[in-house]
């Protein structure tokens, strides 16, 4: 299992724990996400199993998943019986006197039993109730829906160039260019909203003085390729959280609702999308 980054580097992933959105390398390093291209050989992608317990083949997790309950109830072995109570009955004090010396003795009688079941008021810890499942059905793992990494916006970006009058594209700067190479952007603010692309990154910008999104562009699909520090989201809308105070129940609710003046936004990108994919078609 290989990750193909951005910056064209290739790293081989130490695959003794796998996780759905970072990746220890052999190297000693933490590679996210959103530093990520695409993935050579992702065993995620095939017969690759998780349970609480284990990773790997369905007859390594089921057999993990068996030793696992097979502790039930054996619990000089386990780690959580350690929980003391003082068995008032059995304790005893003894006094002897030598002289003016007198010597105290004081024993004490504790109970030890499991410290898990009364905390969480739930069953043994060891009593799983599992199966080996598929790693791909239980976490939700952008390069398990996007095998092919993360699209290409080059072509797209070229398009808009090549039809910038009809979509309004034009250089951010009054001194550039309509090129690959030069930052773009639209003629005109989406309400607060500017869409821009830069010269160097290889996703699209809107952003105002409160919200900024960075994504990429499922053209197949028509939903935004969000990206942050971590790596990837795929949503059908931009949205932004609200939190309100609700006087009638004296509670916060809280819930996204889209940017505004996203229709607009989302008129126009569209549009671009759907010309985009009738010309290839047409090619």
């Amino acid at each position: 299992m290989k990750l193909v980054l951005r910056n064209g580097e290739i790293k081989e992933v130490d695959t003794k724990h796998i996780f759905n959105n970072q990746y220890n390398t052999t190297d000693g390093h933490r590679v996210y996400d959103s530093e990520v291209q695409y993935i050579i050989d992702d065993i995620r992608l095939g017969e690759f199993y998780c349970s609480s317990v284990k990773q790997g083949t369905y007859e390594e997790v089921a057999k993990a998943i068996a030793e696992e309950r097979a502790k039930i109830n054996k619990c000089n072995e386990c780690w959580w019986f350690h929980k003391r109570t003082l068995v008032k009955d059995g304790c005893s004090t003894e006094r002897t006197r030598e002289g003016n010396r007198e010597t105290v003795i004081e024993k004490r009688v504790y109970d030890i039993s499991c410290s898990y079941t009364p905390r969480y008021q739930v069953k043994c810890v060891h009593d799983i109730d599992e199966t080996p499942k598929l790693f791909r059905e239980v976490l939700d793992c952008f390069f398990c829906k996007y095998p092919q990494g993360i699209p290409d916006m080059r072509p797209l970006k070229q398009f808009m160039i090549d039809n910038a009058e009809k979509y309004g594209i034009v250089p951010y700067w009054g001194d550039g260019k309509l090129e690959m190479g030069h930052r773009l952007t639209h003629n005109k603010l989406f309400g607060s909203y500017k869409f821009e692309t830069g010269p160097c990154s290889d996703y699209f910008d809107l952003s105002n003085t409160r919200n900024s999104f960075s994504f990429y562009i499922d053209v197949a699909n028509k939903r935004f390729i969000l990206i942050d520090s971590m790596g990837y989201e795929v949503v059908d809308k931009l949205t932004q959280h609200r939190c309100e105070y609700d006087y009638n129940t004296k509670q916060h609710k809280s819930y996204d609702e889209p940017i505004k003046n996203y229709d607009k936004f989302a008129t126009w990108l569209w549009q671009i999308v759907d010309d985009f994919n009738a010309q290839k078609e047409e090619n």
